[in-house]
């Protein structure tokens, strides 16, 4: 979980923007573009988990977690349902067949830069 929350550092580092700008829906950049991400996020308040939530965030901030990903700003669950195939690429989406820890996957092709595997993510540049 550390390296996700370190992917929307290195996002606003490289963009010079505040995390909160990085995640938030409908703020560019965009932390992530879909209907349910906007959904949950809404929803967060809510959470009774929130407060944890913020206080690992900011352990990763302090340095209290390892960065095993350096600066990549990208990163994608190749097991996840969405990623399987056949490959169907669009204009919007793009995906390429690739190799990859959990199989032959159907990926966004940022996907496949520089990509490294921690935990059940893989992480690219």
């Amino acid at each position: 979980m550390a390296s996700i929350v370190q992917v929307a550092i290195n996002r606003a580092l490289a963009r010079n923007v505040t995390l909160s700008q990085v995640v938030t829906p409908n703020i560019q950049p965009q932390w992530n573009n879909s209907d349910t991400f906007a959904a949950l996020f809404s929803r967060a308040a809510r959470n009774p988990n929130l407060a944890a939530a913020k206080a690992f965030v900011v352990e990763v901030l302090e340095n209290k977690h390892p960065n095993y990903i350096g600066a990549r700003k990208h990163f994608v669950h190749p097991a996840a349902k969405g990623f399987d195939l056949p490959c169907v690429s669009t204009q919007r989406t793009p995906r390429v067949l690739a190799q990859t820890f959990a199989g032959q996957r159907c990926l966004p092709p940022w996907a496949l830069t520089n990509p490294l595997k921690v935990g059940g993510a893989q992480f690219s540049a």
